[in-house]
């Protein structure tokens, strides 16, 4: 049976869902209850995940932004290093679930459910079964996948944006009508809202788009240059604050950018190296494949891409502008690393990812004996994810009870103490009422003794002589109150006392 998928109004794909790269050799009622078997499983392994309450910092920072009104909460974003749109898709999900840890986590844990649900239909439709499954798998068992799946940060949905913006560019590519063409503009310009190597991987893509429409007259030069035009007239209220956050230089935290090496092992991040580095490896080597093998440039050697249709132009043209992509955005992160001030860490890499697991999925679809292919991909994929989420929900759990008894050992703390500590986002999530200042020097001179206040030290470790001897200057003395743990920190806890 051959389904007629439409793409647009002047286009149509056909793909043979019985017996086309991704079937699986089932009937496609089969196919269709194993992927979405596979979807559920991916949401449910989350679920009781919700329940965590272990924010670490940056966590802590975006909840404690989420307290805003939305024009706060782009003043305050502005001051920080990335964009405002995942705090507003925040704002909405904890001003309808409520702001409690759930829906803290559920923010996020909404754009995994975004790449399910377009796995099991636009991937799927345009590629083929294969292609969406290991989507899902990669997109819910790799290590970074669980960490990003449920964490109150950006990244999960950066992805979501960079993901839809590269499949609105193959329709693109395939019929370059107004329709995708504000597709491609919209999904990018929200990846650029919502985080700055989103911003970074479009005008990737832009550039890359621009020099391909100079050999090949599909898009057209006119047309990219527009999409480019527009997308930076939309992205200018933000440019200000992208322009003061790289001008930042002194006591930043980022100090050189990542390796080759470690970059291959984050695209497809488990437990072990070899088999991440392999992945990596593997999908390169396979989108090279589609490249000359669509390019008719491959010969006898060809046939290892035996479902691939030779000279097929716009899925080679995609492909090319996929990889280009991903690699130009690594190469500009870099740059301005080196040129301007550090500026790439490993995480930052996580919006890319998705591309390099549409690439592996696409490359062994195309390929002959395809299936045999994904299926020992998704096998060692497996066996590596199912040990190591035993050993994360152990250790969530663990770290889990230990803040829940850090919160009833200090459950007096309030409106009545003052804390100190170099966590200060941390302590304004688990402390909201007491008044939560910065821990160094100047904060022990000017600490309050006098008022009646009760003043409390929370530190990463045993506090040292010399705050000690600061505090016993002030008549006070630092009582040892309890070791326990907040924002995935040790914390000792000290009550200062007078006398």
């Amino acid at each position: 049976m051959r389904t007629v998928i439409p793409i647009s109004r002047r286009a149509v794909m056909s793909v043979d869902k019985e017996n086309g790269p991704a079937s699986f050799g089932w009937s496609e009622r089969r196919s269709s209850i194993l992927l979405f078997l596979m979807a559920v499983s991916a949401v449910l392994i989350n679920i009781p995940r919700l329940f965590d309450n272990n924010f670490w910092s940056d966590e802590c920072f975006s909840i404690n932004l989420l307290k805003n009104d939305l024009q706060d909460i782009w003043w305050a974003a502005a001051g920080d290093t990335h964009p405002p749109l995942f705090y507003y898709i925040g704002f909405v999900v904890t001003r309808v679930f409520g702001f409690n840890k759930v829906s803290f986590h559920l923010i996020s844990l909404f754009a995994l459910f975004v790449i399910l649900v377009v796995s099991l239909t636009w991937i799927r439709d345009r590629f083929g079964n294969v292609p969406a499954a290991l989507m899902i798998v990669s997109s819910s068992v790799l290590s970074t996948s669980l960490q990003y799946a449920v964490e109150v940060r950006m990244y999960e949905w950066c992805a979501v944006f960079v993901l839809l913006t590269f499949l609105s560019l193959y329709e693109l590519v395939r019929v370059p009508d107004r329709q995708n063409t504000a597709l491609v503009v919209a999904f990018g310009v929200a990846a650029a809202y919502t985080h700055v190597y989103g911003l970074i991987a479009v005008a990737a893509m832009y550039v890359c788009m621009f020099i391909a429409s100079i050999v090949w007259k599909g898009i057209g030069i006119r047309r990219v240059i527009l999409m480019a035009t527009v997308s930076l007239i939309l992205y200018l209220p933000w440019l200000g604050a992208i322009f003061s956050a790289l001008g930042r230089t002194s006591d930043f935290w980022i100090t050189g950018n990542p390796t080759v090496p470690e970059i291959l092992e984050y695209l497809f991040q488990t437990e072990v190296f070899a088999v991440s580095v392999a992945l990596s490896v593997f999908t390169i080597l396979l989108c090279v494949l589609m490249l000359l093998h669509g390019a008719g440039k491959l010969g006898k050697v060809g046939s290892v891409m035996g479902d691939a249709s030779e000279g097929d132009r716009t899925k080679t043209v995609w492909v090319a502008l996929c990889l280009s992509s991903a690699v130009l955005t690594m190469v500009l992160a870099a740059a301005i690393s080196d040129i301007i001030r550090p500026y790439f860490v490993l995480r930052y890499v996580y919006p890319i990812c998705i591309l390099a697991w549409l690439m592996l999925g696409v490359g062994i679809a195309a390929a002959r004996h395809g299936t045999v292919v994904a299926a020992v991909v998704i096998v060692a994929i497996l066996a590596v994810a199912a040990p190591y989420y035993v050993d994360l929900r152990n250790d969530e759990l663990a770290d889990d009870a230990r803040i829940a008894n850090t919160l009833d050992v200090t459950s007096e703390i309030g409106c009545d103490d003052t804390t100190y500590s170099p966590m200060v986002w941390v302590m304004d999530y688990y402390y909201p009422d007491a008044s939560n200042l910065e821990f160094n020097r100047d904060a022990v001179e000017g600490m309050d003794t006098v008022s009646g206040r009760t003043n409390w030290l929370f530190l990463f470790e045993p506090i040292s002589e010399e705050t000690s001897s600061q505090i016993a200057e002030k008549g006070c003395t630092a009582e040892f109150h309890y070791h326990g743990s907040l924002g995935s920190h040790d914390a000792w806890i000290y009550r200062i006392v007078t006398g």
